[in-house]
């Protein structure tokens, strides 16, 4: 008998280390991911089902200037420019979690609400997740005002490059390795007699023609 207690001593003993080994390494686990989130230089913010906010990491709060404590319990909806026609707004989260369908949806252009009420233009992810039995919704959230500040101020480089090669009385095209017109100018479409949407994209053989496009094959070979 008393042979049979040690042998279940020793079985509870070593469930026990078996026990408290896997609830470190769940522990470690845990606090590296937190580790992770919390050092990401992308928003990190996970929400219940109806939408409130559960927790986040230092740079959600920095890119819609909330402390935590402001930022913890309040609705996505606040977040989320009002009647904001992107699609990757407040709306889109409800229409998704009113099916019981897991879902996961990347790179949706969206616009936050900065505590100060400016707009943020954001790319934003979303993760369908289940934790402790419970649905959440875990969003990345990126910061996409530098970007669209490059790319408004390209667009106005590009439109006053346009009025340059316009004023030119000299016809100007540039052409890609396939052969299209990517940029041209207004007196290459006087010359055509085409609009610009005529020209723009289509090979130098479709707008020119065999004969001409034979012409201009060697000088294009040699750039």
């Amino acid at each position: 008998l008393k042979k049979a207690e040690k042998e279940v001593e020793k079985v509870i003993r070593q469930y026990e280390r078996e026990r408290k080994g896997q609830q470190q390494r769940a522990d470690a686990a845990e606090a590296m991911g937190r580790t992770i989130t919390a050092n990401m230089a992308d928003g990190m913010i996970t929400a219940s089902a109806d939408l409130l906010v559960l927790d986040c990491n230092e740079s959600a709060l920095h890119l819609l200037g909330y402390t935590r404590d402001e930022l913890v319990g309040r609705s996505l909806t606040t977040l989320a420019a009002p009647a904001a026609p992107e699609p990757g707004g407040a709306d889109l989260l409800s229409r998704l979690l009113a099916s019981p369908d897991a879902f996961k949806v990347s790179a949706l252009p969206g616009l936050g609400l900065h505590k100060e009420g400016r707009l943020v233009p954001l790319r934003i992810s979303v993760n369908d997740v289940r934790v402790g039995g419970q649905r959440q919704v875990a969003l990345l959230i990126q910061d996409m005002t530098q970007i669209q500040r490059a790319t408004e101020a390209l667009h106005a480089s590009e439109s006053q490059l346009r009025q340059i090669a316009d004023a030119l009385p000299v016809m100007i095209a540039e052409i890609d390795l396939e052969q299209r017109l990517r940029f041209h100018n207004r007196a290459l479409d006087e010359f055509l007699g085409l609009s610009y949407r005529d020209v723009d994209g289509r090979t130098v053989r479709e707008v020119f023609g065999e004969e001409r496009y034979q012409d201009f094959l060697p000088h294009m070979e040699k750039v």
